[in-house]
């Protein structure tokens, strides 16, 4: 199911925002490091590797921040780890702009699927401000 659903959020994100972005960025990493303590056998050390893909993009009526990762081990064991972040924007939506400190007010969400793990859904008021020498400056 998991992967069914990763499947269709990728899917999302690249149909959504390809019509409608204002600008977007993406790119794909990976990390390998070694010695790494598990937790459950502190003596243990394996080497690890990490695979991401992020991807964060303005489109009509908000902006968006999603990745995933996918680690794994010598030990063999694979893991993933899956966030996606689209937020609405008050000042798109309403075309309204707002003060000269206060920049957009927006329904923020926030997805999470861990692998093992219940998937973690958070919702919220997220900020944009203006603050100078600061390319951006978010709350949520």
């Amino acid at each position: 199911m998991i992967k069914y659903l990763r499947v269709f959020v990728s899917f999302f994100c690249v149909i959504n925002y390809s019509h409608a972005n204002t600008w977007s960025s993406s790119s794909i990493s990976y990390l390998y490091g070694w010695d790494h303590r598990t937790p459950s056998d502190s003596s243990k050390k394996l080497d690890y590797s990490t695979y991401t893909f992020q991807n964060s993009s303005s489109w009509l009526y908000g902006d968006s921040f999603f990745f995933t990762d996918i680690s794994n081990s010598e030990s063999k064991s694979t893991a993933s780890y899956t966030e996606w972040a689209p937020r609405l924007s008050s000042s798109k939506i309403l075309n309204k702009e707002y003060n000269s400190w206060l920049k957009d007010i927006l329904f923020a969400t926030q997805f999470n699927w861990p692998t093992g793990s219940p998937r973690v859904e958070l919702y919220g008021v997220g900020f944009d401000f203006i603050i100078p020498n600061f390319t951006f400056f978010q709350i949520n």
